[in-house]
């Protein structure tokens, strides 16, 4: 057990548990400065991270990797570093809890939390503050829940943002969590197709304004088409459900904007033929 209950401060390497099992660190104020992590946590697991505050921290406040089962509460994470993450878990962070922490960042293009390869974390009532990019960024991330949770926009460009191999979502509004959400159970991102199911009750949750991105799009003049009945008919979505944005075709890169969920995909554009004229003769 760990519990110092002082002001110590953070070395440039900051605060570093390598195969810390079993161990609490408790109601300590960590001052940081030039510390890339102001705690990082690799290998071991099953700790207790909890009342502490870290300061000026200069990238993440909490770094979890190849570490597991810890819970990590009532913490307080502050920084004004440019891209500061308040949380990041980065390969194999797996099976976390995270409650009632407080994470507030101030720099340019901060992210409040991040995970990244990791699966099974909880999160829980915990508050958002300040961030510049994303309240929550998921990249290739599984079986992560939420629950009791606000994600705000704060002063940032999207409340989650759910990155994948074929595609990604930026959701544009705030989002209320008072219904318990697996985030993988409820979205699906595949080739040419993107899936929120919003008609089930935690679902609903997410059914609010995103932008969609697609990769690898094959097509000559793409436009965007929903399926409203989720039966595998899709038909063309114009504005205001869905409005074009862009479509790179050397990258395949196609990107359009929706006001709800349901599933979407990418089809080439329908144009309105009209009869030629070959002949035209006047009397």
């Amino acid at each position: 057990t760990i519990s110092l209950n002082d002001a110590i401060p953070i070395s440039s390497a900051g605060l570093r548990f390598y195969g810390l099992a079993e161990s609490r660190i408790s109601d300590n104020v960590f001052i940081g400065g030039f510390a890339q992590a102001g705690a990082l946590f690799y290998l071991g697991g099953n700790n207790t991270f909890s009342n502490n505050t870290l300061v000026n921290v200069t990238m993440q406040g909490l770094y979890l990797s190849n570490s597991t089962n810890n819970t990590l509460s009532g913490n307080y994470i502050y920084s004004d570093n440019q891209s500061a993450k308040g949380i990041l878990l980065d390969v194999a962070a797996n099976n976390n809890f995270f409650a009632d922490n407080i994470i507030n960042l101030t720099g340019a293009n901060s992210t409040a939390i991040e995970i990244s390869s990791s699966k099974g974390n909880a999160f829980q009532n915990n508050s958002l503050l300040g961030f510049r990019l994303y309240a929550l960024n998921l990249i290739r991330a599984i079986n992560n829940t939420i629950n009791d949770s606000y994600l705000p926009l704060s002063s940032g460009i999207g409340s989650m943002f759910v990155n994948e191999s074929n595609g990604t979502i930026l959701f544009t509004q705030p989002m209320t969590f008072s219904i318990f959400a697996n985030l993988s159970n409820l979205i699906a991102i595949s080739f040419n197709r993107t899936f929120v199911n919003s008609t089930d009750g935690a679902g609903s949750q997410l059914n609010v304004t995103a932008r969609i991105t697609m990769f690898g799009i094959n097509l000559v003049n793409p436009a965007p088409y929903v399926d409203f009945e989720d039966d595998g008919s899709f038909a063309a979505c114009s504005s205001p459900q869905c409005v074009n944005l862009s479509y790179n075709a050397t990258t395949g890169t196609f990107i359009f904007n929706v006001s709800s969920f349901t599933s979407y995909r990418a089809q080439e554009e329908e144009m309105n033929n009209l009869p030629a004229i070959t002949r035209l003769i006047l009397n």
